[in-house]
């Protein structure tokens, strides 16, 4: 990351911003997956060894990927919610603001409004972030508890509560491509490639793989609903079965 690199954006990143490394969060990360895997690690347990339900891989993942996004929207988002304003304070050492600092320097709209930067710069991460509290995060945890009841509507809850993330990170990067990056330090691969890309591109990857997979459940729950005709007569194989089937029986027995 260089001062060059950071030149130039719009929203301006302030002048007394300071900018922690990301080792200054690496407790902080830790604990969200460490908690993330007990939870995801005691549902199994629960709805496998206990309620006896099968799971496969790919859906203990899902179930992973979504304790993680309840945790992310209810927390780290939330507070971008209804405490944006308060980011650049001084002397706000809310972990939240600290995150949302530190990740803003890849996309200055993260940071929050600025004086003298009109509103209207910062309207759509501010919907993105109303979609993400209250779409995301109740359908995430809606679809875990189905998950738990062992439901067939959490293939209906989950690919809803993935399609609002992607369409949130569409409308996070589509604004930037349109308006030339003026928010996005394209100069520093780090901030652009890893942080803008990276950190964001499972918003995207993970909500296509369960809407397919959700659309093959369901397809394959339709299939397996439908009623099977044991009454269709039996087809006859070859001119031997033929003989025995219209062969009397009291020719049999002489």
């Amino acid at each position: 990351m260089t001062a060059e690199s950071l030149k130039d954006l719009y929203p301006p990143i302030p002048d007394n911003l300071v900018i922690e490394p990301f080792t200054a969060f690496f407790f902080t990360i830790g604990v969200t997956f460490g908690l993330t895997g007990i939870i995801t690690a005691a549902i199994i347990f629960l709805t496998g060894s206990v309620l006896k339900h099968k799971h496969t891989i790919s859906e203990k993942l899902f179930l992973f990927y979504l304790v993680l996004s309840t945790l992310i929207h209810f927390n780290l988002e939330r507070y971008w919610t209804f405490h944006s304003k308060e980011i650049l304070n001084e002397g706000n050492n809310n972990i939240f603001a600290r995150l949302w600092r530190h990740f803003g320097i890849s996309d200055t709209r993260w940071l929050g409004p600025q004086p003298g930067v009109p509103l209207s710069q910062f309207s759509c991460m501010y919907g993105i972030e109303v979609m993400a509290t209250f779409g995301c995060g109740p359908f995430c945890l809606l679809t875990i508890i189905l998950y738990i009841l062992n439901l067939p509507a959490v293939w209906v809850t989950m690919p809803v509560a993935t399609t609002i993330e992607a369409y949130g990170l569409m409308i996070t990067w589509i604004p930037q491509v349109y308006e030339n990056h003026q928010a996005v330090p394209v100069k520093d691969p780090v901030l652009y490639f890893l942080y803008f890309i990276g950190m964001q591109l499972p918003w995207i990857v993970v909500p296509v793989i369960s809407i397919f997979y959700s659309i093959f459940r369901v397809t394959k729950l339709a299939g397996d609903s439908k009623p099977k005709d044991n009454n269709k007569p039996k087809k006859i194989k070859n001119d031997a079965d033929k003989k025995k089937i219209n062969t009397p029986k009291d020719k049999k027995n002489k």
